[in-house]
């Protein structure tokens, strides 16, 4: 998972910095909330110096969708070649803060777990070596 939002991470940064900046044309905009998650989709159509028109449809969270609820044009940069070829540029910076949090929360797994692991196997292990290794087996046999 850090490995993925890593190349996302990269991926944003990289189109940001080098991709095309276009106008992008918005077809279609819905939230949904299920349960307790609400996110949503925009349907984005442009025309990038390729000549060959672009549909993509791009899942927002609530907080991006609501930076571009009311538009009918989103100012985008476009890469075809990065990982994350798409960037709407009212949504980079917190689309960047979101990834950044999520690389920091899966490190912050990571190090719980392996400390968690380490004491767990400590304990497992001092445990068994007060532990008698004898095993005695005892047969009922009924008349």
């Amino acid at each position: 998972m850090t490995g993925y939002q890593w190349r996302v991470f990269n991926g944003l940064q990289q189109t940001y910095e080098q991709g095309e900046s276009l106008i992008a044309t918005v077809l279609d905009f819905d939230i949904k909330q299920i349960a307790a998650q609400t996110n949503g989709y925009v349907d984005l159509e442009f025309l990038p110096e390729s000549g060959l028109k672009v549909t993509q449809r791009l899942t927002l969270s609530v907080q991006m969708a609501a930076s571009i609820m009311e538009t009918e044009v989103v100012p985008i940069r476009y890469l075809k070649e990065s990982f994350e070829p798409i960037v709407m540029t009212v949504t980079y910076t917190l689309h960047r803060r979101v990834v950044l949090t999520n690389i920091a929360m899966l490190g912050l797994g990571f190090l719980g777990v392996t400390f968690l692991s380490v004491f767990v196997s400590r304990y497992a292990s001092r445990k068994s070596r007060l532990i008698s290794s004898e095993i005695e087996l005892e047969f009922i046999t009924e008349e």
